[in-house]
């Protein structure tokens, strides 16, 4: 009986010592929940900018050494501005919708992981009309200097597009839904 009781002793300070250990994350930022609502303001606007191709709302929100991370290369900030703010006669982004998933301090800057979904028309080469919808996860990194939050950086982490019917996921409501 004694072994026994040695053996569940034991048990129960290893559990206890794991509960320990994985009980110390990191104790929340009281200043996160306050970012996050600065951020997820911020891609509110940037989603209705995007739509909108308003080019002088990209100006203000990217910082001057802003790039975006693309797994096969670096776009500059000026890049990405003309890229983002010139209609295509192909096609034209119908929607833009970010969600702010995570918020972490870094340094004196915040990072956000941000899932984006968006949908948009185009012409095929048959010249018929075809929807197309994407999903992206970028890590953007926003600072405030002085009174002003500006992006300075958005990386993207993956992604995945679907042709002619919305994705098979609970998030991808419609518009307004």
């Amino acid at each position: 009986m004694s072994r026994f009781r040695s053996l569940r002793c034991g048990a129960v300070l290893i559990f206890g010592l794991a509960t320990f250990a994985f009980g110390q994350q990191r104790k929340p930022d009281p200043a996160a929940a306050e970012v996050r609502k600065v951020i997820q303001d911020g891609n509110t606007a940037w989603g209705e900018a995007r739509v909108a191709h308003d080019r002088a709302t990209f100006e203000k929100m990217l910082s001057p050494d802003f790039f975006v991370q693309l797994p096969e290369k670096k776009v500059s900030r000026q890049e990405f501005i003309d890229l983002i703010s010139t209609v295509s006669p192909k096609g034209r982004l119908t929607r833009f919708d970010p969600i702010v998933l995570t918020v972490e301090a870094a340094g004196d800057a915040w990072e956000a992981v941000i899932l984006e979904r968006l949908e948009y028309e185009r012409k095929s080469e048959d010249g018929k009309s075809q929807k197309g919808f994407a999903l992206w996860v970028t890590k953007d990194k926003w600072k405030k200097t002085g009174d002003k939050w500006q992006i300075y950086s958005s990386v993207a982490v993956s992604n995945e597009i679907w042709n002619d019917n919305p994705p098979p996921l609970s998030l991808w409501a419609p518009k307004g839904a």
